[in-house]
């Protein structure tokens, strides 16, 4: 009675076209992409969801931004805070948009937290962290309010895509 079995080369050849499958298969799905996708995506929405509250609390007010927003000077990029730091321009080598420079008043730093104290965000968004390392105290988003009132909401990095901004 002859045994028949598999030789060496049979074996070698299955576990090739295995590995090739796998191979096309991790290439396919592609993991780090699918999470930087998801990262940028939470930023898209962080952006417009800080610019809509903005513009919802100012309708609200009759035309007045926070105070603090009405009160930036024009042209000049802020972090957008909680309020407790007064170092906002020391994650710049992440931003996209340069914040301006500190003063030691730490003038630069916008503290919206009243959109979340009067309603109008369940919680300052926290951009994901990339390079950078983002907390409430430095959300990873920035403002920009132009000479003609635009307000242009920022976040500091996108990953394998353009910045990612909204402006109203």
């Amino acid at each position: 009675m002859k045994k028949k079995s598999f030789t060496f080369i049979e074996f070698l050849i299955v576990i090739a076209v295995i590995a090739i499958i796998a191979a096309i298969i991790f290439i396919a799905v592609d993991p780090i992409a699918k999470f930087r996708e998801s990262r940028n995506a939470k930023r898209w929405t962080d952006v417009n969801k800080i610019l809509n509250s903005i513009k919802v609390d100012r309708i609200d007010n009759g035309g007045a931004y926070l105070p603090r927003v009405e009160n930036m000077k024009a042209g000049k990029i802020y972090m957008i805070t909680d309020g407790s730091s007064n170092d906002c321009d020391n994650q710049n080598d992440y931003c996209a948009s340069n914040v301006a420079k500190e003063t030691a008043s730490g003038e630069y730093c916008l503290n919206l937290s009243g959109l979340v104290s009067e309603g109008y965000l369940e919680e300052l968004p926290i951009s994901p962290n990339g390079k950078g390392n983002w907390s409430k105290s430095m959300t990873g988003y920035t403002l920009e309010k132009s000479q003609n009132g635009i307000i242009t909401i920022r976040a500091c990095e996108s990953e394998k895509t353009p910045e990612i901004w909204v402006a109203r």
